[in-house]
């Protein structure tokens, strides 16, 4: 029986930041990214291969291998790490010494990502076992920024399982942490499948075995199209005022200013190193809605409305375990906007009076196009009270009951102009609602 050996490299592109953890840690940061010998982001062949496993249902045992007590069977899918691309849209595979050395340091997108820099420092708050936030508990993530580009290779005997990798990568696949949350959505922008039972590619056979993936590899990827991955809730259109999503502002004169982080910006095959782009992360977006729609719940007379809202949006490790939630949330671009400045009088918070000589300035976005768009990771998953609670917390954000961002109770990030507004099929919503 002749046996197939199926070579496939894959480009993949981040859509949003991409946090990948090391599990080091130092003073300054909590979540540190994994990285290569040369310094340089990467995305381990373990968490590659973990994402695909989950996807693939009841084969996985039979193509990437199992370690029961029942049944011991290596995996038959072999995966090679990402490797981090440099601003002329290639990978260097191997340690980068000497005059590559330099090279390195000097490449527009690499010394940009390097271990001494920081990349997209995301902080965040920590949540209690309520939903709610813990104390002052901060922590900061560490992340790639999107446009980042990886390539990594896979090789494996079975067709079906090439056919079936081939299919996911190119719908798209989410890696690393926080997914949930606007991290780690990834498109496939190229492709590239040898059959070496074929003459033609067992040709290249030598060449492919003893150079590495990097510039000379004889693996050549053809670009890929459409692998975004549709959403399933959306609501887009122009805040009808201004809208905050706070960052210190690092000087004297303003108090907030809006976030920004840096995007790596692809054209043809040179990258550059975008820096200051306006985005509402996911997380931002995830909040507000998580908090409606459990009042939601509750409206609809829910039982153990807490725990049905944390099944939907996740939970945090407790004695009673925690569990990533059924919905992902997208970080939404902001581009082509105009800033305002506001300042604001200091209240005191007993009287309610305002203090004297406290001002404060915020800097915010005046009339944002910004588009809200959710996943349901599996279709069908959403209880009948999920799918009626989340949809009326739809419906408040388009109503301007809900907003987005800071300062929202006082009109900021309150939606005007509705231009999408899509919400699934709910179903019969007589059944809806488990009166406690």
């Amino acid at each position: 029986m002749e046996r197939k050996v199926i070579l496939l490299r894959v480009t993949l592109q981040a859509l949003a930041p991409l946090m990948i953890a090391s599990g080091e840690e130092d003073a300054l940061h909590d979540v540190l990214l994994v990285r290569d010998p040369n310094d340089l982001p990467t995305i381990p062949a373990t968490s590659i291969a973990g994402a695909l496993r989950a996807r693939i249902g009841d084969r996985h045992n039979d193509w990437f291998g199992s370690e029961t007590p029942e049944r011991r069977q290596r995996s038959a899918v072999t995966f090679t790490d990402g490797l981090f691309h440099w601003s002329d849209n290639l990978l260097r595979d191997g340690m980068v010494l000497g005059e590559a050395r330099a090279a390195l340091a000097r490449d527009p997108l690499c010394r940009e990502v390097l271990g001494s820099a920081d990349p997209v420092m995301r902080q965040h708050v920590r949540l209690s076992a309520h939903g709610v936030v813990d104390g002052s508990g901060k922590f900061t993530r560490s992340a790639v920024p999107a446009g980042a580009r990886f390539t990594f290779e896979v090789r494996t005997s079975l067709a079906e399982a090439a056919d079936e990798i081939e299919r996911l990568v190119k719908a798209g696949i989410w890696l690393g942490g926080a997914t949930r949350s606007g991290y780690g959505q990834m498109a496939c922008v190229a492709l590239g499948r040898e059959d070496l039972t074929l003459p033609r590619d067992m040709a290249r056979w030598t060449a492919i075995v003893t150079k590495d993936i990097g510039t000379e590899s004889a693996i050549r990827t053809r670009p890929v199209e459409g692998s975004k991955v549709s959403s399933t809730w959306t609501i887009g259109g122009r805040i009808e005022g201004t809208l905050l999503i706070g960052a210190e502002s690092g000087t004297l004169e303003e108090d907030r200013v809006p976030w920004r982080e840096p995007r790596i910006q692809w054209t043809g095959d040179r990258g550059s190193f975008q820096r200051n782009c306006l985005v509402v992360p996911g997380t931002s977006i995830k909040g507000p809605i998580r908090h409606r729609t459990l009042f939601h719940l509750r409206r609809l007379k829910v039982a153990h409305a807490e725990e049905v809202n944390d099944d939907l949006f996740g939970s945090v490790a407790s004695e009673a375990g925690g569990a990533a939630g059924k919905l992902r949330f997208h970080d939404a671009p902001v581009d082509d906007v105009r800033e305002i400045v506001q300042t604001h009088v200091g209240l005191d918070r007993f009287t309610g009076g305002a203090r004297r000589g406290v001002l404060f300035t915020d800097r915010m976005l005046w009339q944002p196009q910004l588009a809200v768009r959710i996943d349901e990771i599996t279709p069908g998953s959403l209880s009948l009270d999920q799918r009626l609670a989340l949809a009326a917390t739809m419906e408040d954000l388009r109503r301007g009951l809900l907003g987005i961002g800071a300062e929202w109770g006082e009109g900021a990030g309150i939606f005007g102009t509705i231009e999408t507004f899509v919400i699934p099929d709910i179903g019969d919503k007589a059944e809806a609602g488990n009166a406690a």
